[in-house]
């Protein structure tokens, strides 16, 4: 099996790095694995069958990914090859997963089984990874920050509810309204940023804790729904923008 461009095959990109960097195409075929949502069954004496009750969550699923390795130059020993491709993968956080057959859409995903060559001669060898990977994945177009035109509607064109992240540049006391309801920041010195998929409100670094100068509604973060959003801000603020977060199940 040659490696060329002549070849279908598939990437994955992480990081600084893409696959073909270290000379690693995807194997096909290749099949996407799918989450479970998360379900508890009752059993109750006298009834027959048990009772669901769906805890509002999916599970994260295992992704395993078979691959082919051809040695790319600089390299002399499959171990060392093997070495720097577990450095650039492994680590302790999610990470965004590009896959080249996914299109626009991206895992978050961390690796959990470290990749084992297997040579077939000098040039070639095969192996594989496994992925722990959450239920969800993200759209490309949603990943980066974009301004806030309050004159318009943000549309969520998914059919789940999507998770925003705001950065609002300002001062004193904001109000922020999402599909008429109104979340509240009090006394805020430059700057806040509002993280509905962490649920966190913070300053600068993630561990700059804001949540007291907050008031929401129910205590619940503001979500994007399907469909049209309405979105306004009031008060001194100088920057207003968000990341979307679309996503969807895998």
């Amino acid at each position: 099996m040659a490696f060329n461009e002549e070849v279908r095959y598939a990437q994955f990109v992480m990081g600084d790095h893409s696959s073909l960097d270290f000379g690693i195409q995807i194997k096909y075929p290749f099949t996407l694995s799918h989450p479970t949502m998360d379900v508890s069954a009752v059993s109750i004496p006298g009834h027959s069958g048990d009772l669901l009750s769906r805890n509002h969550r999916f599970n994260n699923f295992t992704q395993t990914i078979n691959l082919y390795v051809r040695k790319p130059p600089g390299y002399d020993t499959w171990s060392r090859l093997a070495a720097d491709i577990n450095n650039w993968l492994i680590g302790d956080t999610y990470q965004l997963f590009y896959l080249s057959n996914l299109r626009e859409w991206v895992l978050e995903a961390y690796l959990t089984q470290p990749l084992a060559l297997e040579p077939q001669n000098d040039l070639e060898a095969s192996g594989s990874i496994t992925l722990n990977c959450k239920p969800y994945m993200k759209r490309e177009d949603g990943l980066e920050f974009q301004s806030v035109n309050t004159a318009l509607p943000i549309v969520n064109t998914e059919v789940e509810i999507a998770e925003p992240l705001f950065h609002i540049v300002g001062k004193g006391n904001i109000r922020l309204a999402v599909n008429g309801e109104n979340y509240y920041f009090n006394n805020i010195e430059d700057e806040i940023y509002i993280d509905s998929e962490q649920e966190w409100i913070y300053r600068h670094k993630f561990d700059e804790n804001l949540a007291m100068h907050a008031v929401f509604p129910n205590n619940n973060f503001p979500t994007f729904h399907p469909g049209d959003n309405s979105v306004f801000i009031f008060g001194n603020y100088s920057k207003f923008e968000y990341k979307a977060n679309w996503r969807r199940l895998v």
